[in-house]
C-alpha cells in the first residue's frame, strides 16, 4: 500500500488535480525530486523552441528527388536511421515537418518518453506530427538535454504530464512543462561531450555498415533479372514446404536466389553457422520487478532495454533463453528479418521465443554473415521464405537454406566494416548509459544533501 502527503500548494500548481493516483506513482515521486528543487530548475521552453506540427493527410510516394524520408512515433527508438517509406518534400516544408541536426525528437502518444537526437543522415527527413520537435537555442548543450530527458527523471515528468486513460499522449505545451536540473556545469559540459561522442560514434558505425550493404547491392543487383514464369506441380512438389503463393516463384527475392545460385561461389547459412534455432513457446510470468525479459521490438532500440519482466525464479529455470556474444538475433514474428549483433550490453537479458538465434561457427564468418543478413538483398531473401495472413512468422529451417554469396574480393573489407559497426555501436551505447547515469546519480545528491 503507498500513501504520501501532498501539500494544498503543489495541488494547485498542478492543476487542482485530487485523483491519489496522480501524486502516487513512480513518476509521481521522481519528477517531485525535480519539482522540490525551483531554485535549481528551469522549464524546457527557456531553452528553444518545443512544437508539433500540424495534423496533415501524408502524401505518400516514392524515393525521388521530390520525395523525402518518413518516420512514425514508433521509429524515434529505433536504432535504423533510414526507412522505405517517404513523402512528398513540398507537403513536408510547408507544414515544418523535417527535422534538423542536433534537434531532439520526443514520442507523445502512446508509448511516451522515447527520445531521440538527430543525427546527420536524418536531418531533412520528415516525422510525424505526434513527435514533438525541441530546436536548441545556439549555446545550449543539446547533449546534456538529451541525456536529461533520456533518464529516469526526465521520463517521469514527461509520463506525469501526460494525459489520456486509455491511449496516453502528451503534446507541446505539457512538454514544454519539464524542468531541466541546473547541474554544475562541468556535470553539464562531461555529460554533453559523452552524448556527442556517442552520436559520432553511431554516424561511424552507420557509416561502415552502409558501405557493406553497398557492396552486396552494387555486387549482386546488377546481375538480377526480374522474370516472370510457369511453375510445372513437379517443380512444387519437390520444393519441401510444396509452396503454392505465386510470389515464392516470381518475386524479386526469387530472382535473386537464381542470380546466386547460377552465378556466385555461395554458402548456406547453414554452413556458416554452428547452429540456428528458436526455444519452443512457454508460459511467462510477468513481475513488476524481477529478470529482464526482452521482446522482438525492444532488440531494435537504439540502446536495447527490457520492457518486460519475468521471475528469477523462472529465469533460472529458463538458462536456454540467455544469448552470448557473437550471437546474431533475429526476429520472426510479426516483423521478420530485423537481425542485431549480439555484444557485452545485450548478454544479461533473457530472450523470447519469437528469435532466432543464429551461433557463430567463426568470428570472421560470423560478421561476414551479419552484414549480409542485415543488407536489403540479405532481407528481401529472408522475407521471401516468411509466411501467415495477419501475423507473420519464419521458421529456423528457413534461414539455414538461404544461400550467402562470397565476395571473395570485398570479403576481408566487408568484414573489417562489420567489425567496426560492432564495436563503434557498443561503445557508443555504453557512453550514452554512462551519460545518462551520470545526471542521474548528480540528481540523487540533491535529496542525500
Amino acid at each position: 500500500m503507498r500513501f504520501s502527503s501532498v501539500n494544498s500548494k503543489y495541488i494547485v500548481s498542478q492543476g487542482y488535480r485530487f485523483e491519489g493516483k496522480y501524486y502516487l506513482n513512480d513518476n509521481s515521486f521522481l519528477s517531485m525530486e525535480i519539482e522540490s528543487h525551483p531554485e535549481s530548475v528551469t522549464p524546457l521552453a527557456k531553452f528553444g523552441q518545443v512544437f508539433n506540427p500540424p495534423v496533415f493527410k501524408r502524401q505518400f510516394c516514392s524515393k525521388t528527388n521530390r520525395a523525402v524520408p518518413y518516420y512514425q512515433s514508433s521509429d524515434v527508438s529505433l536504432a535504423d536511421k533510414f526507412t522505405d517509406v517517404y513523402v512528398f518534400k513540398g507537403q513536408a516544408q510547408a507544414l515544418n515537418l523535417l527535422v534538423k541536426q542536433r534537434d531532439i525528437l520526443v514520442t507523445g502518444f502512446g508509448t511516451i518518453g522515447n527520445v531521440r537526437l538527430v543525427s546527420k543522415f536524418q536531418t531533412g527527413s520528415c516525422y510525424a506530427n505526434n513527435v514533438c520537435r525541441i530546436r536548441l537555442n545556439p549555446k545550449v548543450l543539446s547533449g546534456y538535454i538529451y541525456a536529461f530527458l533520456s533518464s529516469k527523471y526526465g521520463h517521469a515528468q514527461l509520463n506525469k504530464n501526460a494525459s489520456g486513460s486509455v491511449v496516453r499522449y502528451i503534446e507541446s505545451p505539457g512538454i514544454k512543462k519539464t524542468l531541466i536540473p541546473a547541474l554544475p556545469q562541468y556535470v553539464q559540459e562531461t555529460v554533453n561531450k559523452l552524448v556527442l561522442d556517442s552520436v559520432q560514434l553511431r554516424e561511424n558505425a552507420t557509416t561502415a555498415l552502409s558501405r557493406v550493404h553497398e557492396i552486396f547491392t552494387k555486387e549482386i543487383s546488377i546481375k538480377v533479372k526480374p522474370k516472370s514464369h510457369s511453375v510445372s506441380i513437379k517443380e512444387i512438389f519437390n520444393q519441401s514446404e510444396k509452396r503454392f503463393e505465386g510470389t515464392i516463384y516470381t518475386d524479386e527475392a526469387q530472382a535473386i536466389l537464381e542470380a546466386i545460385f547460377e552465378l556466385f561461389k555461395y554458402k548456406t547459412v547453414g554452413e556458416l553457422a554452428l547452429n540456428i534455432f528458436n526455444e519452443g513457446i512457454f508460459k511467462r510470468e510477468y513481475v513488476e520487478k524481477g529478470h529482464p525479459f526482452m521482446m522482438g521490438s525492444d532488440i531494435m532500440k537504439a540502446i536495447p532495454t527490457a520492457s518486460k519482466f519475468i521471475s528469477y525464479k523462472q529465469a533460472l529455470k529458463k538458462q536456454e533463453l540467455f544469448v552470448k556474444e557473437g550471437w546474431i538475433l533475429m526476429t520472426c514474428s510479426g516483423s521478420v528479418g530485423d537481425v542485431v549483433y549480439v555484444d557485452k550490453q545485450l548478454t544479461p537479458f533473457i530472450y523470447t521465443h519469437d528469435l532466432i538465434r543464429i551461433v557463430p561457427r567463426d568470428d570472421d564468418e560470423q560478421l561476414y554473415l551479419f552484414g549480409f543478413l542485415s543488407s536489403p538483398i540479405g532481407k528481401k531473401l529472408v522475407n521471401h521464405y516468411k509466411y501467415g495472413s495477419v501475423i507473420q512468422h519464419l521458421e529456423a529451417f528457413h534461414v539455414s537454406g538461404i544461400p550467402v554469396p562470397i565476395l571473395y574480393d570485398y570479403k576481408q573489407e566487408i568484414i573489417s566494416n562489420v567489425r567496426t559497426y560492432v564495436e563503434a555501436n557498443y561503445e557508443a551505447k555504453m557512453l550514452e548509459l554512462q551519460a545518462i547515469s551520470m545526471v542521474e546519480a548528480e540528481i540523487e545528491k540533491w535529496n542525500k544533501a
